[in-house]
């Protein structure tokens, strides 16, 4: 009786932490992503390229818009319960990872030339992948896996052409 109760007390530890890691990590991160944008407008001199890089937002927030009165026909409950049960996804990880290590580095040889396609893409990929966390339960588990295999895929990228990106974040 005794291991019992212990087991269950622990296990509630567990899913309070797993629960606040999920809910302060994935949102963090995707608000960072569109903060991201953010900076990349402030920091452009060229006008041009500045004028793009606002388009772009503004084209992701529109597609954003379209996502979510698309999804308006299946109803939006903010849920904030979270599935405790095979948190770790090995395909919505490693697909994360592989998006975000290639999305760096095109970003690198692009953003001369595509500023206003990185920031749509930034925009609604980071605003659409909030709204489905926070709305759409049957997705939470693929969303949390693609956003934190994201986000390792370019630390990994950081990592491992460190002197390439030290080059290039230092014009950000």
């Amino acid at each position: 009786m005794a291991e019992y109760q212990f087991s269950y007390h622990w296990s509630t530890k567990l899913n309070i932490i797993l629960a606040f890691l999920a809910w302060s990590t994935v949102p963090i991160i995707l608000i960072s992503l569109f903060c991201f944008d953010i900076v990349i407008i402030k920091k452009e001199k060229d006008s041009d390229k500045k004028r793009s890089a606002i388009a772009g937002i503004l084209a992701g927030l529109v597609v954003f818009a379209v996502f979510v009165v698309n999804r308006l026909q299946y109803g939006i409950v903010l849920r904030l319960d979270f599935p405790s049960t095979g948190l770790l996804e090995l395909l919505p990880l490693g697909f994360g990872v592989i998006v975000g290590f290639l999305f760096i580095s095109f970003m690198r040889k692009l953003a001369n030339k595509a500023l206003g396609i990185i920031t749509m893409s930034i925009s609604a990929t980071s605003t659409i992948a909030l709204f489905i966390f926070l709305f759409s339960t049957d997705l939470q588990l693929h969303v949390l896996n693609a956003v934190l295999g994201y986000a390792l895929g370019i630390l990994l990228y950081i990592v491992l052409f460190s002197a390439k990106s030290k080059d290039y974040w230092s014009n950000w």
